[in-house]
Parts: structure tokens; C-alpha cells; sequence
């Protein structure tokens, strides 16, 4: 029970804070020894915490395109954010495709999660200083922030903290870009989970998902991951990623010392 909460408060607060949630649980398992039966139905209970999270975060904006296409069809502005996350989400889908075992075999260990916390880092720092407010939302934008999300395949990375970079990168404002970055999320989040079932070829059964070590987890990671979204919708709209490069740098630096 214990090592499903500490697992669960984990993948909820680093899935959305720009730390990285799949570095922090490679490093969660590797360094505190956290074993789990039932692996893959937690992971994804994990998955559905955090979309469910993202759901309620958001609802008034998802809402309101649900209610535009049906009322009269999509506003102009519903219409740009559809598309962007249509096309947005097209990078990770590909890059997961044709790398996704590549990467996970390549990356999972905490060396290489320590060099993608400090490249993460570097990104982010470098969208603080450049991020210039050039208008909204667009296709093109939105396909060129997909790229950013793609690279958060690289454990470390941190998909909130590089997709968020991207939109400050190609001129969205500190407000927009994170709102974006959150409904790309949707997607991303959905795959996760589906290539879960589809790898391995939907041999989950239901009663797997029903017990307490599982649904601790998955309170734990819904919890936390409504904490996580709204505190940092509420801070980097007025400040910037210095406090979390401070502390990517710093946990990397401990994870090299470490090994």
C-alpha cells in the first residue's frame, strides 16, 4: 500500500510539473526498491488518474468546443485549437511508432535520465529567454509543439515541461502555451495508455484493476495530479521555469554522484 502511494503521489505530481514523471519513476523504482504485483494495470490506473485530472482542470474549455460543434459548428478559434491538437499530437504518435522500443530500451536507466534532466533543463531555460508573445494558436504552431512533446519520450525530458517551452518558443503566451500543452496531453495521455493494452494484446482482466493497492494509487495520483495542474497554471503564468531547472539540475547531479 505504501509503495502504490509513494508511486501514485509520483506519476501525479511530476506528470505535470516539468520534472519528468517517467524519469521519477524509473528513479522511484531503482533507488527505493518499490515493487508492485499487477505492474501493468496500475500503470495504467496511473495513466487514467492523470487524464481524469487533465478532464476536470480543463472541462470548461473542452466544454465549450463540444458546444460550439454542436450548436453551430466549430468557432474560428475552436476550429485553430482543434487542428493544432489534431496535428500536434501527430509527432509523438510517429515518433512512438517507429522509436518508441528503441527509446525505452535505450533511455531507462538513471545515467541517461540524469542527462535528460540537465537537456530538459537547458530547453526550458532557453524558453524563458527567448518566448515573445506572436499571436495565437495555430496548425503550424501546434505541429511544431508536437515536436516538443515527442522529445518528453526521453525519460527526463518531461512532456509538460518541453511542450509548455515549444509554445513559449513559437510565440504563444505564458497562459496559452500552458493551456495548450495540457489538451495535447489528452491525446498523449490516451495513447500512453492504449499502447499499454495493445502491447500486451488486451490481456487485462477487469477484477485486476479492483483492489486496494491499485485504486490507492490511482486516488493518489488523481489527487495530486489536481494539486500539480493547478498550482502550476497559477505559477508560470507570472514566473518562470528557474525554480524546476534549479531542481532538475540538482537531482541529476545527485543521480550521477549516485551511481
Amino acid at each position: 500500500m505504501l509503495d502504490s502511494f509513494i508511486l501514485g503521489v509520483v506519476q501525479g505530481l511530476t506528470e505535470f510539473l516539468p520534472v519528468s514523471s517517467s524519469g521519477h519513476l524509473l528513479l522511484a523504482r531503482e533507488f527505493l526498491g518499490l515493487t508492485l504485483e499487477n505492474t501493468l494495470t496500475f500503470d495504467v490506473l496511473l495513466h487514467l488518474a492523470t487524464l481524469l485530472a487533465i478532464l476536470i482542470c480543463f472541462w470548461g474549455d473542452i466544454k465549450r468546443i463540444f458546444i460550439d460543434l454542436w450548436t453551430e459548428g466549430l468557432s474560428a478559434r475552436s476550429s485553430r485549437l482543434v487542428w493544432a491538437i489534431v496535428v500536434g499530437t501527430i509527432p509523438a504518435v510517429l515518433a512512438g511508432f517507429f522509436l518508441g522500443d528503441w527509446l525505452e530500451n535505450t533511455f531507462r536507466n538513471p545515467e541517461y535520465v540524469a542527462y535528460a534532466l540537465i537537456t530538459g533543463s537547458i530547453i526550458m531555460f532557453l524558453a524563458d529567454r527567448v518566448s515573445k508573445e506572436k499571436g495565437g494558436i495555430s496548425t503550424p504552431k501546434g505541429f511544431l509543439i508536437g515536436i516538443f512533446q515527442a522529445l518528453a519520450l526521453i525519460p527526463g525530458i518531461s512532456r509538460s515541461g518541453s511542450t509548455i517551452s515549444g509554445g513559449l518558443i513559437f510565440g504563444l503566451s505564458r497562459t496559452e502555451a500552458i493551456k495548450f500543452a495540457f489538451l495535447l496531453g489528452i491525446p498523449a495521455i490516451l495513447g500512453a495508455t492504449a499502447k499499454v493494452f495493445f502491447d500486451f494484446g488486451f490481456n487485462i482482466s477487469i477484477l485486476q484493476f479492483f483492489n486496494f493497492q491499485s485504486l490507492f494509487g490511482f486516488l493518489a495520483a488523481f489527487l495530486s495530479g489536481l494539486w500539480a495542474v493547478k498550482f502550476l497554471v497559477r505559477y508560470l503564468a507570472n514566473h518562470s521555469f528557474t525554480i524546476f531547472i534549479i531542481y532538475r539540475v540538482v537531482l541529476a547531479g545527485v543521480i550521477l554522484l549516485l551511481l
